[in-house]
Protein backbone atom coordinates (compact mmCIF):
# COMPACT_ATOMS: atom_id res chain seq x y z
CA UNK A 1 0.00 0.00 0.00
CA UNK A 2 1.20 3.53 -0.52
CA UNK A 3 -0.93 5.23 1.45
CA UNK A 4 -2.85 3.12 4.30
CA UNK A 5 -5.55 4.36 6.36
CA UNK A 6 -7.21 2.76 9.10
CA UNK A 7 -10.63 3.74 8.26
CA UNK A 8 -12.38 2.09 11.06
CA UNK A 9 -11.43 -0.81 13.69
CA UNK A 10 -14.15 -3.49 14.54
CA UNK A 11 -14.36 -5.24 17.57
CA UNK A 12 -16.39 -7.76 18.99
CA UNK A 13 -19.18 -7.07 21.92
CA UNK A 14 -18.28 -9.76 24.47
CA UNK A 15 -20.85 -10.31 27.52
CA UNK A 16 -21.40 -12.61 30.24
CA UNK A 17 -22.81 -15.59 29.68
CA UNK A 18 -26.02 -14.80 31.79
CA UNK A 19 -27.07 -11.63 29.26
CA UNK A 20 -27.35 -11.13 25.62
CA UNK A 21 -27.98 -8.20 23.53
CA UNK A 22 -29.97 -9.85 21.21
CA UNK A 23 -32.82 -7.44 21.65
CA UNK A 24 -30.85 -4.65 21.93
CA UNK A 25 -31.10 -1.18 19.53
CA UNK A 26 -27.82 0.16 17.80
CA UNK A 27 -26.06 2.33 20.43
CA UNK A 28 -24.13 5.42 18.13
CA UNK A 29 -21.12 7.30 20.01
CA UNK A 30 -19.67 10.49 18.17
CA UNK A 31 -16.38 11.49 19.69
CA UNK A 32 -13.62 13.64 19.58
CA UNK A 33 -11.58 11.33 17.29
CA UNK A 34 -13.78 8.40 16.27
CA UNK A 35 -17.43 7.69 15.77
CA UNK A 36 -18.92 4.43 17.19
CA UNK A 37 -22.08 2.06 16.40
CA UNK A 38 -22.61 -0.82 18.32
CA UNK A 39 -25.26 -3.47 17.14
CA UNK A 40 -25.39 -6.70 16.42
CA UNK A 41 -22.26 -8.16 18.74
CA UNK A 42 -20.23 -5.96 16.75
CA UNK A 43 -18.84 -2.50 17.56
CA UNK A 44 -17.30 -0.48 14.63
CA UNK A 45 -15.01 2.87 15.32
CA UNK A 46 -14.72 4.75 12.44
CA UNK A 47 -12.04 6.55 12.82
CA UNK A 48 -12.37 11.04 11.93
CA UNK A 49 -8.48 11.80 11.48
CA UNK A 50 -5.63 10.02 9.78
CA UNK A 51 -3.93 7.10 11.21
CA UNK A 52 -1.64 5.02 9.26
CA UNK A 53 -1.02 1.83 11.45
CA UNK A 54 -3.99 -0.54 13.48
CA UNK A 55 -1.71 0.64 16.10
CA UNK A 56 -2.22 4.58 16.42
CA UNK A 57 -5.42 3.71 15.55
CA UNK A 58 -5.81 1.41 18.61
CA UNK A 59 -4.05 3.68 20.66
CA UNK A 60 -6.98 5.80 20.54
CA UNK A 61 -10.23 3.51 20.43
CA UNK A 62 -8.71 1.11 23.33
CA UNK A 63 -8.21 3.83 26.35
CA UNK A 64 -12.03 4.36 25.50
CA UNK A 65 -13.21 0.43 25.55
CA UNK A 66 -11.37 -0.06 28.72
CA UNK A 67 -13.24 2.68 30.41
CA UNK A 68 -16.14 1.62 28.81
CA UNK A 69 -15.87 -2.13 30.12
CA UNK A 70 -15.05 -0.56 33.58
CA UNK A 71 -18.26 1.96 33.82
CA UNK A 72 -20.44 -0.95 33.06
CA UNK A 73 -18.42 -3.10 35.13
CA UNK A 74 -18.98 -0.97 38.06
CA UNK A 75 -22.48 -0.23 37.42
CA UNK A 76 -23.91 -3.74 36.41
CA UNK A 77 -21.28 -6.23 38.08
CA UNK A 78 -17.64 -7.30 36.26
CA UNK A 79 -17.60 -9.39 32.94
CA UNK A 80 -21.36 -7.24 31.82
CA UNK A 81 -19.22 -6.49 28.85
CA UNK A 82 -16.24 -6.11 27.33
CA UNK A 83 -14.41 -5.32 23.44
CA UNK A 84 -12.36 -7.86 21.35
CA UNK A 85 -10.06 -6.61 18.88
CA UNK A 86 -11.31 -8.19 15.66
CA UNK A 87 -9.82 -6.86 12.50
CA UNK A 88 -9.19 -3.34 10.82
CA UNK A 89 -10.64 -1.54 8.22
CA UNK A 90 -7.90 -0.24 5.99
CA UNK A 91 -7.74 1.25 2.47
CA UNK A 92 -5.10 2.65 0.25
CA UNK A 93 -5.03 6.66 -0.17
CA UNK A 94 -3.09 6.53 -3.09
CA UNK A 95 -3.43 2.87 -4.88
CA UNK A 96 -1.50 1.92 -7.89
CA UNK A 97 -4.11 1.95 -11.05
CA UNK A 98 -4.62 -1.65 -12.08
CA UNK A 99 -3.41 -3.27 -9.02
CA UNK A 100 -6.06 -4.49 -6.54
CA UNK A 101 -4.72 -5.60 -2.91
CA UNK A 102 -6.77 -8.33 -1.17
CA UNK A 103 -7.01 -8.64 2.93
CA UNK A 104 -9.18 -11.47 4.78
CA UNK A 105 -9.73 -12.03 8.50
CA UNK A 106 -10.99 -15.18 10.28
CA UNK A 107 -12.91 -15.04 13.25
CA UNK A 108 -14.53 -17.51 15.43
CA UNK A 109 -16.86 -17.08 18.09
CA UNK A 110 -18.11 -20.19 20.61
CA UNK A 111 -21.55 -19.67 22.61
CA UNK A 112 -22.33 -21.55 26.00
CA UNK A 113 -25.63 -22.07 27.44
CA UNK A 114 -26.24 -20.20 30.78
CA UNK A 115 -28.73 -21.28 33.16
CA UNK A 116 -29.97 -17.71 34.44
CA UNK A 117 -30.53 -15.77 31.42
CA UNK A 118 -30.89 -11.78 31.13
CA UNK A 119 -31.82 -9.84 28.03
CA UNK A 120 -31.30 -6.26 27.87
CA UNK A 121 -33.04 -3.86 25.71
CA UNK A 122 -30.66 -1.66 25.36
CA UNK A 123 -26.51 -1.40 25.12
CA UNK A 124 -24.66 0.18 28.51
CA UNK A 125 -24.13 3.88 27.52
CA UNK A 126 -20.66 5.18 26.63
CA UNK A 127 -19.22 6.84 30.16
CA UNK A 128 -18.84 10.45 29.54
CA UNK A 129 -17.17 10.87 32.84
CA UNK A 130 -14.99 8.57 33.60
CA UNK A 131 -10.87 8.85 32.89
CA UNK A 132 -8.76 5.59 33.16
CA UNK A 133 -5.65 5.59 34.34
CA UNK A 134 -3.24 2.65 35.48
CA UNK A 135 -4.33 2.75 39.44
CA UNK A 136 -8.20 3.09 38.37
CA UNK A 137 -7.32 -0.06 35.61
CA UNK A 138 -5.54 -1.90 38.53
CA UNK A 139 -8.18 -1.00 41.21
CA UNK A 140 -11.12 -2.64 38.82
CA UNK A 141 -9.09 -5.86 38.48
CA UNK A 142 -8.67 -6.22 41.48
CA UNK A 143 -12.52 -5.61 42.25
CA UNK A 144 -12.92 -8.24 39.35
CA UNK A 145 -10.36 -10.79 41.28
CA UNK A 146 -12.48 -10.06 44.77
CA UNK A 147 -15.90 -10.69 42.50
CA UNK A 148 -14.86 -14.06 41.05
CA UNK A 149 -13.47 -15.44 44.69
CA UNK A 150 -9.98 -14.80 43.37
CA UNK A 151 -8.96 -12.35 45.97
CA UNK A 152 -10.02 -12.00 49.42
CA UNK A 153 -12.14 -8.83 50.29
CA UNK A 154 -9.13 -7.60 52.88
CA UNK A 155 -6.56 -7.92 50.47
CA UNK A 156 -8.47 -6.10 47.69
CA UNK A 157 -10.04 -2.81 49.66
CA UNK A 158 -6.04 -2.61 51.27
CA UNK A 159 -5.21 -2.14 47.77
Amino acid sequence: MNDPHVEALIYTFVHSDTVDYEKAKPLEYDGLRFKARIEDGSARFEMKEHFATVEEARAVVDPATLAWEISVGLKLGPGELSLKFDRPEIIDRDPVPGVVELSTAVSLSIRATAIIHLARGAYPSFPLDLAVDPDVESMYRRYQDFRDNREPLASMAYF
